[in-house]
């Protein structure tokens, strides 16, 4: 899984990463997301974080959150909830 952030966020990852790298090593099943890679695509100024897809399991997953910290558009209609595969977002918590 990738996922595009800012350069404020690259320099967050960037600072926490040997405590992180340190966690991931002492806690072998931490919940937190593996991180595999942190990339800069420098035409476009690009930041890319190449992560594990929390959601590839064999286990049934009744709920699935977007959360962002954020209230601004941040709720699914009634007509997406209909459907079995919606990710909720932070309203719908």
């Amino acid at each position: 899984f990738m996922k595009t952030i800012t350069k404020s966020e690259c320099k967050f990852f960037r600072s926490i990463l040997p405590q992180y790298y340190q966690h991931m090593r002492d806690c072998k099943n931490t919940l937190l997301c593996r991180f595999f890679g942190l990339h800069r695509i420098k035409p476009g100024r690009m930041h890319l974080l190449v992560m594990t897809n929390m959601f590839d399991t064999e286990r049934i997953i009744h709920e699935r959150y977007d959360l962002k910290g954020s209230t601004l558009g941040r709720a699914v209609t009634e007509a997406e909830k209909k459907n079995p595969t919606v990710i909720l977002k932070d309203l719908d918590f």
